[in-house]
């Protein structure tokens, strides 16, 4: 029998003599998929059992003892006479067995978007999308803050500055600004002497002693000379009476690292809840060169760690409205693309459709990915331990699995080498790397320049990175330089930027569904603005290409969103455009009606406004010959 798309909210008959699907059914049923996401038949077995226990209470509900359900989860030899089964291998297929049933039941119903498709998907027409866009919301009438100010001053820096709390005179005017700038400076960075105060606050030009001292009595008047002493021995403190979001954020994540279960989850939603955007904005100096910068991107970081930390937690327990609240908090401190591109993950996961989870997870990821490659110089990289995150330096097996891969879409990366790397070498052998292969057949004197810009180096330096990297990417993909082949990798290597290529290529010569399923394919590869989060001063070869990798992404997503939606597939429109405006260059983020804080969030609307801003950005692209610079960290 066959089956066509009918909406989630209404009754499906399912064949062969299983009861109705009534609406709660069905939401069980997502629910249960999205648990699964976070399990695999590596986990524990309490785990499994217990997700299967919950599985088989649903499926009795909803199938008869005769139905072919049944006899696919072979009850006999998989756990239901007795609590567990014979042996590993027979319960991890019983639970495998149990998840396709799940998904089988619900495969009639409106799939969601699926990001690795294995073949051309059918076109569906979403006259009705789904909700929303995802926003998330600030507790303006009831700060998490206010309990904590009526006790004492407090910084917050999670969020536009303030200090709240004060019983003295209120700096005004254009003074409340740099007040505020020198408590939080005084906060994060406490017993600094006048030397390092200046060069903080007037980091272009000298002060007189008599501007700061007169600054430092203001911030003393309004926070209270007893909280803020004048010290003999120099530098400038608050007592431990002055406290922050930032300290009661740190100190709810480490109580979740402490707690169990349900404790540890609450401790994360505190945490959370102190967020209110990106941190230390407001303050004179928060641009990347500014002395906060350091002190905002460890915020950043901290932030989606555990957003993502509880997601996984939410996942696990069912919970899609907790898990996306959660991704709603890393959204506030995300840059304006993957903001945005959060907000369409977000929303399909607060909905309940199925796979929305693991696309959710996976936008995290790769925006922490981002981050930490945007760290500011000299940050060390935070780095949080992982089942999927080797440790960088650490020497494996050089049969790979995988050969390796650049990936450009994003933070430049080196995937799939597992040869022994220091990590004070990665940026510079990733930059190597990035270079060589798009540059095949170099010589040294390219290197030499594109590398070392404006240096004369030695030979030994290039051939010491040299054969760093052949020890990184391993040696049967980095042979030895030759005086007719020059420096190169082997075929066997390849990257994002080719693998969107040659998607773009199959898109051009096959009929329209096909070539619908090539752009997707294509679009699917991106993360990011290519070259996003480089350090300052590398890769300074690459501001052409990221100019045309910028503008073949949008150009792909302009060509893929306006398909989608002459078809009136808004859903598949939105993810298009979403994906496109990911390549947005930072120069161009104001012109972006989709980023602002009062875009549409009706579906079909945001769509159209996407589109619009996609055509917008492919006709700049195509007149300004340098508008995507190489980024820099912001």
């Amino acid at each position: 029998m066959s089956h066509h798309p009918v909406r989630a909210d209404r009754v499906l008959p399912y064949h062969r003599g299983c009861l109705a699907h009534p609406a709660e059914t069905i939401t069980a049923i997502r629910q249960l998929i999205s648990r699964a996401e976070s399990l695999t038949a590596d986990s524990p077995s309490y785990d499994l059992a217990r997700w299967r226990a919950t599985a088989l209470v649903v499926l009795s509900a909803l199938c008869p003892p005769d139905d072919l359900v049944w006899k696919l989860l072979r009850p006999d030899t998989a756990g239901s006479a007795t609590p567990y089964p014979p042996s590993d291998q027979v319960f991890a297929e019983g639970w495998g067995a149990t998840l396709g049933v799940l998904e089988g039941l619900v495969a009639p119903l409106p799939p969601a978007h699926q990001t690795e498709p294995l073949r051309p998907p059918e076109r569906i027409s979403t006259a009705t999308p789904g909700p929303g866009l995802y926003r998330p919301a600030l507790r303006k009438d009831d700060d998490p803050l206010q309990t904590l100010a009526a006790a004492g001053p407090v910084i917050r820096l999670l969020g536009p500055a303030e200090v709240l709390g004060t019983d003295g005179p209120h700096p005004d005017g254009p003074d409340l600004r740099r007040v505020v700038e020198a408590a939080a400076f005084i906060h994060l960075c406490p017993g600094g002497d006048t030397g390092r105060f200046n060069r903080a606050l007037w980091p272009q030009h000298p002060i007189n002693t008599r501007t700061r001292d007169h600054l430092a009595a203001q911030l003393r008047g309004w926070i209270g000379a007893d909280r803020f002493t004048e010290r003999p021995q120099g530098g400038y403190a608050f007592t431990d009476a002055v406290t922050s979001d930032w300290a009661q954020f740190q100190q709810h994540v480490r109580n979740a690292q402490n707690a169990p279960g349900p404790y540890g989850d609450q401790a994360l939603r505190q945490a959370l809840d102190l967020v209110q955007g990106r941190p230390c904005t407001d303050l004179p100096h928060e641009g990347p060169d500014g002395w906060a910068a350091p002190h905002t991107h460890a915020m950043t970081i901290l932030i989606v760690d555990a957003a993502r930390q509880l997601m996984q937690r939410c996942l696990a327990a069912g919970d899609l409205t907790g898990a996306a609240w959660a991704g709603g908090r890393a959204m506030l401190v995300a840059p304006a693309p993957e903001a945005f591109h959060l907000s369409i993950q977000l929303s399909r996961l607060a909905a309940g459709e199925i796979g929305a989870g693991q696309t959710a997870s996976t936008a995290l990821e790769t925006l922490r990915s981002t981050l930490d490659a945007t760290r500011p110089v000299g940050t060390p990289a935070a780095h949080t331990p992982g089942p999927a995150s080797p440790s960088p330096g650490t020497a494996t097996s050089p049969s790979h699995a995988t050969a390796p891969l650049v990936r450009y879409f994003g933070a430049v990366e080196l995937v799939g080498a597992t040869g022994p790397v220091g990590s004070n070498r990665i940026r510079r052998l990733t930059e190597y790397a990035a270079y060589l292969h798009l540059h095949p057949g170099s010589r040294y004197q390219d290197l030499d320049r594109a590398l070392w810009p404006g240096k004369d180096i030695l030979s030994t330096t290039r051939n010491t990175a040299s054969s760093h990297l052949r020890k990184w990417i391993g040696a049967e993909y980095f042979p030895d330089a030759s005086s007719e082949g020059g420096y190169a990798f082997t075929p066997a290597v390849t990257s994002d930027w080719n693998e969107f290529q040659a998607h773009l290529q199959a898109a051009r010569n096959a009929p329209d569904g096909e070539a619908e399923f090539a752009l997707q394919q294509a679009l699917e590869l991106v993360r990011g603005r290519p070259f996003a989060g480089i350090s300052p001063g590398g890769f300074t070869w690459a501001a052409r290409l990221a100019h045309d990798m910028s503008k073949a992404i949008i150009d792909a997503a302009h060509d893929l969103t306006q398909r989608r939606l002459a078809a009136g597939d808004i859903d598949g429109a939105l993810w298009a455009a979403g994906q496109g405006l990911l390549a947005t260059p930072r120069t161009a983020y104001d012109r972006v009606e989709s980023f602002r804080t009062g875009a549409p969030t009706d579906r079909t609307a945001a769509a159209h406004q996407a589109a619009t801003d996609l055509s917008h950005l492919r006709d700049t692209l195509g007149t300004a010959a340098h508008l995507v610079a190489v980024d820099q960290p912001a």
